[in-house]
């Protein structure tokens, strides 16, 4: 995934659609080795590698892009799992990175859960995403 293509979508200079076009074929990849390995797969970032923080606005674009359509729960978890594993993204508050790893069901093998996805957009907004 090239990071300056996810900074983008996160500080909102790129649409969600525009996001999901460029990592269509990364998220296939991944899922089909996530599926095969019954786990977490590789996922290789390209580009800069300077510090960026996952802020309660940022987390807030992610998550509003899985529940409208803009990203696939594919493509979510690819995104999520990126944010997660690598050491450029830095979570300043734990609640932030807490409410997004919600989202995803580990009874149904990290599947998005739907209801879990609303309650964190709402603990996002308190949080002063708008």
């Amino acid at each position: 995934m090239n990071v300056s293509e996810l900074k983008a979508f996160l500080n909102g200079e790129q649409s969600g659609r525009e996001f999901r076009m460029n990592i269509d074929d990364e998220v296939a990849a991944w899922t089909k080795r996530f599926l095969e390995r019954g786990r977490s797969a590789t996922i290789t970032l390209r580009g800069e590698s300077e510090t960026y923080d996952v802020t309660p606005v940022r987390a807030a674009r992610l998550l509003d892009a899985l529940l409208t359509g803009q990203l696939s729960a594919a493509a979510f978890a690819y995104v999520l799992d990126a944010l997660l594993m690598s050491e450029i993204f830095d979570w300043p508050n734990d609640r932030v990175r807490d409410s997004l790893e919600a989202v995803l069901d580990p009874v149904r093998g990290g599947q998005i859960d739907g209801r879990r996805a609303w309650s964190a957009r709402a603990e996002l907004s308190r949080m002063g995403a708008k």
